[in-house]
């Protein structure tokens, strides 16, 4: 439970740091927001955008864009 807790915190920290500071993102996470900006807007993986990375990280990236 601790361990989860810890994990909890240090997504929160991140999620924060991205959304007060978005211009110090990675390139890698800047294009994985957008691309959740495109899932939310109804996009379909490699058929409304293209990437080569597995939809995985695509679908998380949903979530810090909604929140």
């Amino acid at each position: 439970m601790f361990y989860a807790a810890i994990l909890v915190a240090l997504l929160g920290v991140s999620l924060a740091l991205i959304a007060r500071y978005p211009l110090r993102a990675n390139d890698d996470v800047a294009l994985n927001l957008e691309i959740g900006r495109f899932i939310r807007d109804g996009a379909r993986p490699y058929i409304g955008y293209v990437d080569i990375n597995f939809p995985t990280i695509h679908y998380l990236s949903v979530i810090p864009v909604v929140l």
